[in-house]
C-alpha cells in the first residue's frame, strides 16, 4: 500500500500539496482530478520521489526519500505527462523499463526479455517492435511509453494525463490495458482531466483543489456533491443510463457558464 501522512510538498521553496492522509492499494485504481495548478502532477512526482517532502510517503511500509532509486523503480513506476518522440525503436524503449533490474552494463537477460514481450503484446505493439519511436502517432507514442512502465513489473503505477490529445481508440484500449493491470494486481494511481473517462474506470476518485484533497470517495459518492463538484471543477457529474454511452459517466457545465 502507499499511503501518506501528513505531508507538504512544492517547488522553490514554496508549498502546493498539504495532504492530511491518503492510501492507494494493489488492485486498485484511483484518479486525482482538479484544475490546472491543483497540484495533481506535484502530488505524482513527491510519491514517486521527485521532490524533496515533509511527513510521510510510505510504499509498503518503506519511506520512499529512504529508497534508493533502483530499489523504489521496483515498487514504483512513474509516466509522466509528456512523452518525447525519442530517436530509437519501441523495443530498446520497452527494454529502458527493465534497467533497474540489470547491472551497470544494461545486458537483458531471459526475464528481461520475456518482461518486455509481455509489454508488447499487452499493448497490441508486436509489430511495431523496430518501428522508431519518433515515427509514431501519438497514440502510439503513449502505447510505448505504457509498455515501458508495464515492463518495469512495478507493484504500484502513477500515471500524469495518460489519455492527453490521443483519439477514441487509443483511449478505449489504454482503458482497457488499466482494467486487466488492476485484475493483475497493480495498483494504479492517474492524474487526469478527462473527468468522464475518470468516474467510468476508477475505484476511487479524489479532488484535489489548491493542493488539498477536498473529498475522497467512489465515483458515486463524489458525483452526488454538486456542489463541491461546481465550486472546485465548474462542472458536475452524472452516471449514464445509456448502455451505448462512451463512459459510463457524463459531464455537465453549470448553467451560468452560458449567461
Amino acid at each position: 500500500m502507499i499511503e501518506l501522512t501528513n505531508l507538504t510538498a512544492g517547488y522553490g521553496g514554496v508549498q502546493k500539496l498539504h495532504i492530511d492522509r491518503f492510501a492507494l492499494k494493489p488492485s486498485e485504481i484511483v484518479s486525482i482530478i482538479g484544475n490546472n495548478g491543483s497540484g495533481k502532477s506535484t502530488l505524482l512526482k513527491t510519491i514517486d520521489g521527485q521532490l524533496e517532502y515533509r511527513g510521510n510517503v510510505l510504499i509498503d511500509e518503506k519511506e520512499v526519500s529512504r529508497l534508493p532509486a533502483k530499489k523504489r523503480a521496483r515498487m514504483i513506476s512513474f509516466l509522466p505527462q509528456q512523452v518525447l518522440p525519442v530517436d530509437m525503436s519501441v523495443a530498446l524503449l520497452i527494454s529502458h523499463g527493465r534497467f533497474s533490474f540489470g547491472d551497470f552494463s544494461h545486458t537483458l537477460n531471459a526475464e528481461d526479455k520475456a518482461a518486455i514481450e509481455d509489454a508488447l503484446k499487452m499493448v497490441r505493439l508486436e509489430s511495431y517492435r523496430q518501428k522508431k519511436v519518433s515515427d509514431l502517432s501519438g497514440g502510439e507514442r503513449t502505447l510505448s511509453y505504457l509498455a515501458m512502465v508495464i515492463a518495469q513489473k512495478s507493484r504500484y503505477m502513477l500515471l500524469d494525463e495518460p489519455l492527453s490529445d490521443i483519439d477514441i481508440p487509443h483511449k478505449l484500449h489504454i482503458c482497457k490495458i488499466l482494467e486487466n493491470l488492476k485484475k493483475s494486481g497493480t495498483g494504479i494511481l492517474i492524474a487526469s482531466h478527462d473527468i468522464p473517462m475518470s468516474f467510468s474506470i476508477s475505484d476511487r476518485i479524489c479532488v484535489l483543489d489548491g493542493g488539498e484533497i477536498v473529498v475522497c470517495g467512489t465515483p458515486s459518492e463524489v458525483a452526488a456533491q454538486d456542489e463541491m463538484m461546481k465550486k472546485t471543477l465548474g462542472a458536475y457529474v452524472r452516471a449514464n443510463g445509456d448502455g451505448d454511452m462512451l463512459y459510463k459517466y457524463s459531464l455537465y457545465a453549470r448553467a451560468e457558464t452560458y449567461s
